[in-house]
């Protein structure tokens, strides 16, 4: 229903709700970026170290750094999702900010499969079909 308000031209509520939307979408983003600057601060690690998909197999890792890391994945597969919302809720089909979220979020565990099904989504909305 709430995506039919916003397609609906006639609703005259149409922009409120989707100011209100965007709103939301901002107080998310910020919560998610505060969340993973807490996760490094109280683990004791850079996320920028462990970017290039080997970190979590080549180096013995504590057991919550690792568990942390798992925590920032699904943080930034929230940012991107986040971002897509955004961008649906504006009309617009540049998922670019979205991608680039699944992608770092893809780098700190390949083997976990949820930043590549958001990935396919992307590629189905924009038509792309080997993405």
């Amino acid at each position: 229903k709430f995506r039919q308000f916003l397609k609906d031209p006639t609703s005259e509520n149409a922009e409120g709700i989707r100011r209100k939307l965007l709103e939301l979408l901002d107080e998310g983003s910020t919560f998610f970026d505060a969340l993973l600057q807490k996760l490094q601060v109280t683990y004791q690690f850079k996320l920028e170290d462990y970017m290039d998909g080997m970190a979590i197999r080549s180096k013995p890792l504590r057991k919550t750094v690792k568990y942390a890391l798992i925590s920032a994945q699904r943080c930034m597969i929230c940012q991107g999702d986040i971002a897509r919302y955004r961008e649906q809720a504006s009309d617009s089909t540049n998922y670019g900010k979205a991608r680039s979220w699944y992608l770092k979020a893809q780098q700190i565990a390949p083997k976990n499969g949820r930043p590549y099904n958001q990935l396919a989504l992307l590629a189905i909305y924009t038509r792309r079909k080997l993405d």
